[in-house]
């Protein structure tokens, strides 16, 4: 007969490795979790391309509105940017490991913000007093940043890692590069001097933009409107 204390041993050790792999099991999604996590972000992603250029098409077809200031197109632009602007100060409030980079990415699209708001303050402040709104804005973000310095770089390299990451980029990238390149006058004005042509400027770039910014506020929502974050000190 074996003796007690090996035989509790080997319980012991048989209980321990069933509860790691039980914890491992746990920790590794599933195929079918990872499939469906896929193709529900391939979903969103043709759902907001489609809702894109139906906005578009509302304000060309059925407002007329030339898709200019105040546009439907532009309107929402102005909350998908008030989205990410949020989301990003809230995981600055609630996640300390991110809080200096979380605070500067609330300043950049803070920025943007404002900067998509110059109809409006243009007609109820001045023209161009949007930069007194930028200005404070970022001068406000960065020195909160600053405050937490350590996480400015140890923030932005768990951010990169990420998948909200390439997608808030790819948006960025299709606002700051693509739109103002595509959008530029003298690419239309060398297609045809028309004068009605500017809508239709004016529709491809604000539709563009559109894009981008649902790109960046459907990355910005697992960054910063999940339920739960690490926390970490």
């Amino acid at each position: 007969m074996l003796p007690s204390d090996v035989i509790g041993r080997t319980i012991i050790g048989s209980m321990k490795t069933n509860i790691e792999n039980r914890i491992q099991s746990q920790e590794q999604p599933s195929i079918s979790r990872i499939l469906t996590r896929n193709i529900i972000c391939v979903a969103a992603s043709a759902l907001a391309l489609a809702l894109a250029a139906t906005l578009v098409g509302i304000d060309a077809v059925v407002l007329e509105n030339g898709v200019s200031e105040g546009s439907l197109t532009e309107t929402t632009q102005e909350w998908l940017l008030m989205f990410a602007t949020l989301g990003a100060l809230r995981r600055a409030w609630h996640d300390k490991s991110q809080r200096g980079f979380a605070l500067l990415l609330a300043g950049l699209f803070g920025a943007m913000f404002f900067r998509e708001l110059d109809g409006f303050l243009d007609d109820f402040v001045y023209h161009g007093s949007w930069k007194f709104f930028v200005a404070p804005w970022l001068v406000l973000c960065v020195v909160l940043a600053l405050r937490y310095g350590k996480t400015i770089f140890s923030g932005a390299a768990d951010f990169v890692r990420g998948r909200p990451y390439i997608v808030i980029t790819i948006g960025l990238l299709i606002v700051l590069v693509f739109s103002r390149i595509l959008g530029h006058k003298s690419i239309w004005l060398a297609l045809q001097d028309d004068p009605p042509l500017r809508t239709v400027k004016n529709a491809v770039e604000e539709g563009i933009e559109l894009l981008g910014y649902f790109l960046i506020a459907g990355g910005m929502a697992p960054y910063g409107w999940r339920s739960r974050f690490t926390d970490k000190p």
